[in-house]
């Protein structure tokens, strides 16, 4: 994931990349969008829609939350233009100004995937799903949604390293061309020819004569 978008005023979600050794590109404010690493080249990005807790500018009232900076707007039209989506722990309901963002992108290049708290969905976010088309996914909770998420994202890392792995190519050897086998064995592997060999040589006494039936006399 490159880039990430919350709105949570906290620092958990550096901290859990800090930890992890990843020094993420953190935006929390219009300002800090100028001269910003392009999204493509950072290892990871964290959008703080709502600002941080240790700065001014905060928002969390309705008015607040309904409407978005045009930088931040911009911004936004270029995430869910250029990437796939896939909502955590967000209920749609009180962040107006990220729903006007998301229904006002006409992209639909890449998937949106929803994950629900049993399946408790806001009648926001049921619009957004319908639209785009969402792919829904039941949870008990984040904790055991992107739990699992890792978990498979590791089997299929494995699957991918040994579908890499160089493959030993098989070499044939066919009958020479002198020899007195039966016309087209000679186009036979080796090993066929072995297992063919240990049986005896057929005779008039082994094999018999297919004869096919017409009716006739």
């Amino acid at each position: 994931m490159r880039v990430i978008l919350t709105t949570n005023f906290d620092r958990l979600i550096e901290r859990a990349l800090d930890q992890a050794g990843i020094a993420p590109q953190v935006i929390s404010t219009p300002s800090a969008l100028v001269g910003m690493t392009p999204l493509v080249h950072t290892q990871a990005t964290v959008v703080k829609l709502h600002g941080d807790y240790l700065s001014l500018g905060l928002r969390n009232t309705p008015d607040e939350l309904s409407a978005y900076p045009n930088e931040f707007k911009t911004l936004l039209a270029r995430v869910f233009d250029e990437y796939g989506l896939v909502v955590v722990g967000w209920s749609a309901e009180y962040d107006t100004a990220l729903v006007n963002a998301i229904e006002a992108s006409p992209a639909r290049r890449y998937p949106t995937y929803w994950a629900t708290f049993h399946g408790d969905v806001s009648e926001p976010a049921r619009r957004l799903m319908a639209q785009r088309q969402t792919c829904v996914i039941e949870t008990s909770g984040a904790d055991e949604f992107l739990g699992d998420v890792v978990q498979k994202i590791n089997r299929l890392e494995q699957v991918a390293r040994r579908r890499v792995r160089p493959t030993p190519l098989r070499t044939y050897f066919l009958m020479p061309e002198s020899s007195n086998a039966p016309q087209g064995w000679g186009v036979l592997p080796l090993l066929q020819l072995r297992v063919a060999s240990m049986f005896q040589p057929a005779s008039s006494e082994t094999c018999g004569l297919s004869e096919q039936k017409t009716g006739k006399p």
